[in-house]
């Protein structure tokens, strides 16, 4: 059988939960045990104050449940134990709805739709570079030809991603935010992207190109400071499995020995880290 976890998550006070559960139907997210994409719909669920059921699977039985899909892919939708979406961007665009993090205004979804994109492309690209061990090409690709993309990647791709980001910015006008004083789902696609690369999930080199541009930290810092999502991951209870992964990924929040965040208070992104340990400014995630 496979193994699986199955927690509901609440960020909301008990007064707050309980009105939510007679607006929204009861809601089961269906992903892996592990802070990938699932994660983008998790953090807007939690920023949102969306409670649903967060159900976390092992690799063990996927063979079997990913005949029973639609598109074969994780993540899935439930609502009211019944399949309702099976489609990334369109399940991050329903739950942001949920939870205000979508606006209403055509003009303001046409912004963070373009976002999203090129928050996707970043994401996409890097995981062709990088995880090359965990996520199999046809053909496969071999060690030098991977260690040509990364570099590709480390000079050309994210330089010209980030200063395209940068330069739409100041087109758009200013804000706490990616677009404007609102936090909308681009601010949660990017906090996790961000997270994510410099991770080192899955093939242990960790990417640093966002220190690079402090036009990223202000708008990192100011999702990291939303309560819904610190209540998210101070009250996550993690498999021995998940807690190297998560540990990483969030690696500025300090865990306790059974694999709970105990500290949600550091918000900086780069330099040290909540106990001062400062990583070596050389360049160890391209190998030549």
């Amino acid at each position: 059988m496979p193994s699986q976890m199955s927690n509901t998550v609440s960020t909301r006070s008990s007064e707050e939960s309980r009105s939510n559960r007679k607006q929204n139907p009861r809601l089961k997210l269906t992903y892996f045990q592990l802070p990938h994409r699932g994660e983008f719909v998790r953090v807007i669920l939690a920023a949102g104050g969306i409670e649903y059921q967060d159900d976390r699977r092992d690799f063990s039985g996927w063979a079997e449940l990913k005949e029973t899909l639609p598109f074969g892919s994780l993540p899935v939708l439930y609502l009211d134990d019944k399949l309702f979406a099976s489609e990334l961007s369109a399940i991050t665009k329903f739950a942001g709805r949920l939870g205000g993090l979508y606006p209403k205004d055509l003009v303001e979804q046409l912004r963070v739709d373009e976002m999203e994109s090129k928050l996707w492309g970043l994401f996409e690209e890097f995981n062709k570079c990088y995880h090359a061990g965990f996520l199999p090409w046809d053909p496969p690709h071999s060690p030098e030809k991977h260690a040509e993309m990364q570099r590709e990647f480390e000079k050309v791709t994210f330089p010209k991603w980030a200063q395209s980001m940068i330069e739409y910015r100041k087109l758009m006008g200013t804000g706490k935010y990616l677009i404007g004083d609102k936090m909308t789902i681009a601010d949660c696609y990017l906090w996790v992207i961000r997270n994510y690369m410099e991770s080192a999930n899955f093939n242990g080199t960790p990417f640093r190109g966002f220190r690079k541009y402090s036009f990223f930290d202000p708008l990192h810092k100011n999702v990291t400071k939303n309560e819904g999502i610190k209540n998210y991951y101070r009250n996550l209870r993690l498999t021995a499995a998940e807690k190297p992964l998560y540990s990483r990924f969030l690696r500025h929040w300090n865990f306790d020995d059974e694999g709970h965040i105990n500290n949600t208070q550091a918000l900086s992104c780069g330099g040290a880290t909540l106990r001062q340990k400062r990583e070596p400014k050389e360049n160890r995630y391209i190998k030549s």
